[in-house]
This record gives structure tokens, C-alpha cells and sequence, in this order.
């Protein structure tokens, strides 16, 4: 229905159809997500566990998260899929680690 109200999407738009994301490209997106999650989030960053190892749980966390979706690529799992699954995992790592620190205030 929108397209059909807007005719110039049609006609001077191209879509340009990637096959697949690279691997570096796909661990690229979770790792950015984390970052700004660390970022924006002090305590997290001033823990001991991050201080101790700040990469490795990082680097095993998007290992994860890549192949995750590796493995539902052949039941159709798409890169906008992909990107939804890495947003879930951060608003739900941000609702947990809130209610664990509320939690720990009482």
C-alpha cells in the first residue's frame, strides 16, 4: 500500500541483493553492540572480571553469536534476523544486569 501511494520508490530505487554476510562482517555487529553496551555502562566496566579479561568474554560471546546463526542459516535465519537476535541479547543483558543491581541495593 505505501508503495503504491509513493510510484518514484519504484521506479528509481534499485535493490541490491547480498547473498551472505562475511564472518567478519557478522562479528563485527556483536561487537560493536558490546562495546557500547561497556561503554555506557561504568560498573560494568570497573568490574574484576572485566579488568581481568575485557576480550576473552567478548571474543567467546560473538564465537557464539556467530555460530548460532551459521547454524540456522540453512532453516532460512536472514542477516535482519541476525541483527534482531544481537538486539534482543542486549536489551535483555541491560533488564537482567538492572534487576540484579536493584536486587543487590536492598
Amino acid at each position: 500500500a505505501r508503495c503504491e501511494s509513493n510510484p518514484a520508490l519504484l521506479t528509481r530505487c534499485a535493490v541490491q541483493w547480498l547473498p551472505a554476510w562475511s564472518s567478519k562482517g557478522m562479528a563485527h555487529i556483536p561487537h560493536v553492540r558490546l562495546q557500547e553496551m561497556v561503554v555506557g555502562n561504568q560498573e560494568l566496566k570497573h568490574s574484576e572480571s572485566f579488568k581481568s579479561a575485557p576480550g576473552a568474554l567478548e571474543a567467546s560471546l560473538v564465537t557464539h553469536m556467530v555460530s548460532l546463526h551459521q547454524m540456522m542459516t540453512p532453516l532460512g535465519a536472514t542477516p535482519r534476523q541476525y541483527i534482531a537476535f544481537v538486539d534482543l541479547y542486549g536489551r535483555i543483558y541491560t533488564q537482567k544486569r538492572r534487576e540484579v543491581l536493584d536486587q543487590q541495593r536492598f
